[in-house]
C-alpha cells in the first residue's frame, strides 16, 4: 500500500522555542492551502490539542490510549474546527509513558506501522509535536518521519546546544531511518527591533551553506496576536487571519509544501549536518562581550 501522505517531525530539545505555536498555525495554514494535516500530539502537556480547541485527553481515545493498544489510530482521530486539520490528542500518561519505554526493546519504531495504516490514506501532511527531549516519542516520531523541522528561537541559550541534536539525528538516519531529511531551520519569536535578534539570525544564515542545513527564508515574528490566540485556544492563522504573525505562517506553509515533494526534498540529507561553526562562534562572541564589559 503506497502512503500517501507526508511525515513531518517537528523537534527541539530547547523548550521556549515556539515549537507547538509552529505546528498548530503551520497545520492551519496547510489547511487554508487545501492541504488536509493530522496533528499528533507527543507531548505529555498537550498544548498542541488545547491549542487547537480541545481539552487534553483525560478519557477516551488519544495518542496514549493508541499506544497503549486501547484504540487505532482512526479511533483516536479527532475533527477541530480549522479548517482540513484533525488531531490525535496528547495525554499525560504520555510522560510516565515514554520513561517506562525508554530502554525498553523496539523504543525506535513506535509509529512505523503508521505508514501502511488506512486511517492515514486520506491525509496530505501528519505532523508531530514532540516534547524537547530525544525520549521513545521523539525517536518514533523521527524514524517514522520523512521530514524533520526545527524551531529556532534567535537567542543565546537556544542556539547553544543545537549541534548535539542534530549529532542525534545523524545517528538516527544512520541506524533507523536513511530517509529522514531536514526540511528546514525555522527562526522564531523574531523581533526585528532587536540588535541580537538581527545579529544571530544573520550567524545562522551564513552558516547554512558550511553547516550543510537550510534555513527557511520566511521567519515568524514574536507578536502578542499568538499569545491572543492561544488565550482562545485557537491558531492565530484562523483567530485573526489578517494580522501580519497570521500571514507569516501562510508564506511559511507556501514555501514548506514545495519541499515536501521527493523530488524537490532537500539533497543535503546524504552529507551530516553541522550547527557546530555557528554555535563555536556565538560562543566565542559572548565570551568576548562578557570580558568586555567587565572592563569597563
Amino acid at each position: 500500500m503506497k502512503r500517501k501522505c507526508t511525515m513531518i517531525t517537528v523537534a527541539n530539545l530547547k523548550g521556549g522555542v515556539g515549537k507547538t505555536t509552529a505546528v498548530i498555525n503551520l497545520a492551519a495554514a496547510l489547511g487554508q492551502l487545501g492541504k488536509k494535516v493530522l496533528v499528533v500530539d507527543l507531548d505529555f502537556q498537550g498544548n498542541a490539542t488545547t491549542g487547537l480547541g480541545q481539552a487534553r485527553g483525560e478519557h477516551g481515545s488519544n495518542i496514549f490510549s493508541v499506544l497503549n493498544g486501547k484504540n487505532t489510530v482512526a479511533e483516536a482521530i479527532n475533527e477541530t474546527e480549522v479548517k482540513n486539520v484533525d488531531l490525535v490528542g496528547g495525554h499525560r500518561g504520555l510522560l510516565d509513558y515514554a520513561k517506562s519505554r525508554n530502554s525498553a526493546l523496539g523504543r525506535e519504531y513506535l509509529f512505523e506501522n503508521w505508514r501502511d495504516d488506512k486511517a492515514l490514506l486520506g491525509y496530505d501532511v501528519v505532523i508531530f509535536d514532540t516534547h524537547p527531549d530525544m525520549d521513545c516519542l521523539t525517536l518514533s516520531a523521527l524514524v517514522a518521519s520523512d521530514f524533520y523541522l526545527v524551531p529556532l528561537f534567535a537567542e543565546l541559550d537556544p542556539i547553544v546546544g543545537l549541534t548535539d541534536m542534530f549529532l542525534q539525528i545523524e545517528t538516527i538516519k544512520k541506524r533507523y531511518n536513511k530517509n529522514l531529511s531536514l526540511l528546514g531551520v525555522l527562526v522564531t519569536k523574531f523581533d526585528k527591533a532587536e540588535a541580537t535578534h538581527r545579529k544571530l539570525e544573520a550567524k545562522i544564515r551564513s552558516g547554512a551553506k558550511r553547516g550543510n542545513y537550510t534555513v527557511f527564508k520566511n521567519v515568524i515574528p514574536a507578536s502578542k496576536r499568538l499569545s491572543s490566540s492561544k488565550l482562545m485556544a485557537r491558531p492565530v492563522v484562523t483567530f485573526e487571519p489578517t494580522s501580519q504573525v497570521a500571514k507569516d505562517f501562510v508564506a511559511l506553509a507556501k514555501e514548506m509544501i514545495p519541499k515536501l515533494k521527493p523530488k524537490t526534498a532537500t539533497t543535503k540529507a546524504e552529507k551530516a549536518i553541522s550547527f557546530a561553526a555557528v554555535e563555536e562562534q556565538v560562543l566565542a562572541e559572548a565570551s568576548a562581550e562578557a570580558a568586555a564589559q567587565e572592563l569597563i
